[in-house]
C-alpha cells in the first residue's frame, strides 16, 4: 500500500463513508457505527481507525503505461468507465490498451465496442481490476472484434498477462447465410450484399443492436445506446430516436426483394432491438 500511496495511485479520502454493513453517523465531533439491521444503537468509532482510499485512475493508467512501455496517444478518459492507457506496434499490428474500471455484467460488450471504435485498426486490450466471467456469446463477440481482456489482479499475481486465450470458436465463421455483415473497425455494413451508407453514430448503434441480437435479441436500453453514440456527451432521447428512424429506413431500402424485412423494434420504457435471426448476422 505504501508504494501505491507514494506513486499517487491511492489517494486518501478526508472523511469516511458508509459501507454496506454499517452506517457511519457523525454526532458533533464523534463518529458512530450503526448496523444497518437496526439491532444495535451503535458504537463510537475512534477517528484514527477509519481510513478510506480512492484510486486515482489517471495516475494508475500513467503507471501502467510506464510498466508496459506503451506509447501513442497520451492517457485520457474515453468513457466514464474507460481510459486509454497507450499502444504498441503500428498499423494492423497495433495493440491499444485501455483500463476498464467497471466492466462486469452487460457493460463489458459496451466498453469493448467503445474501445474498438476509439482504437480503430489492430487489437484492443482491456485491462480490468478483477477477474470477470463473460458468457460464451460475449467471448465470441470479443474474439470477432479482436479484443482481449487481461485481469490486473492475475497479472500482478503471476507476473504475466492472463487473457482469455482459449476462446470458444466463432460460430459464424461460415457466414454464407449471413444477411447483415458489419465491419466493426472499418465502419462498414452490408445487408443482402448491398452496402449501407451509415454515419459513425448509426454504425455504433447498429453494432450494439446486432451484438444483442446475436445474444438472443434482448432489448437495448437508451442509456447503452447513448454511451455507444457518444461516451463523453449527454445524448438525448430525440437524438437516439432520430438515429433509429434513419437506420430503419436504410435497412428497409437495402433489403433484397422477397426477403423478410429487417427492422428495429421499439418497446416503450425498455429500449430497442434488431429483428433478425442470430445466424443471419456476422460481425468482423
Amino acid at each position: 500500500m505504501a508504494a501505491l500511496l507514494n506513486r499517487g495511485i491511492l489517494v486518501q479520502v478526508p472523511s469516511p463513508r458508509d459501507n454496506g454493513e454499517a452506517l457511519l453517523q457523525h454526532v458533533g465531533d464523534r463518529i458512530y457505527s450503526v448496523p444497518v439491521d437496526g439491532d444495535d444503537s451503535g458504537e463510537p468509532v475512534p477517528p484514527g481507525w477509519l481510513v478510506q482510499y480512492e484510486v486515482d485512475v489517471a495516475a494508475l493508467c500513467r503507471d501502467l503505461r510506464r510498466q508496459f512501455e506503451l506509447a501513442g496517444r497520451p492517457v485520457s478518459l474515453v468513457h466514464r468507465f474507460l481510459a486509454l492507457v497507450g499502444s504498441s506496434g503500428t498499423g494492423h499490428r497495433r495493440d491499444t490498451t485501455y483500463f476498464a474500471r467497471q466492466a462486469a455484467g452487460s457493460r463489458l460488450p459496451e466498453l469493448a465496442i467503445i474501445a474498438k471504435a476509439d482504437a480503430g485498426a489492430g487489437r484492443v486490450t482491456l485491462l480490468v481490476p478483477v477477474a470477470i466471467d463473460p458468457s460464451g456469446s460475449e467471448l465470441r463477440h470479443l474474439q470477432a472484434i479482436d479484443v482481449r481482456v487481461v485481469c490486473l489482479t492475475e497479472l500482478a499475481r503471476h507476473a504475466e498477462a492472463m487473457a482469455f486465450e482459449s476462446l470458444p470458436p466463432w460460430t459464424s465463421d461460415d457466414s454464407s447465410d449471413a444477411r447483415l455483415r458489419i465491419d466493426v473497425a472499418g465502419g462498414l455494413a452490408q445487408l443482402d450484399g448491398k452496402e449501407i451508407a451509415l454515419t459513425a453514430k448509426e454504425h455504433a448503434v447498429l453494432i450494439v443492436l446486432a451484438n444483442e441480437a446475436i445474444d438472443g435479441a434482448a432489448y437495448v436500453s437508451k442509456d447503452i445506446l447513448a454511451g455507444a453514440i457518444s461516451p463523453e456527451l449527454d445524448v438525448g432521447d430525440n437524438a437516439i430516436f432520430t438515429i433509429i428512424k434513419r437506420l430503419r429506413r436504410k435497412l428497409l431500402a437495402a433489403g433484397a426483394p422477397g426477403t423478410p424485412s429487417v427492422t428495429i423494434e421499439t418497446k416503450k420504457k425498455v429500449g430497442y432491438r434488431l429483428r433478425l435471426e442470430p445466424g443471419a448476422i456476422h460481425l468482423t
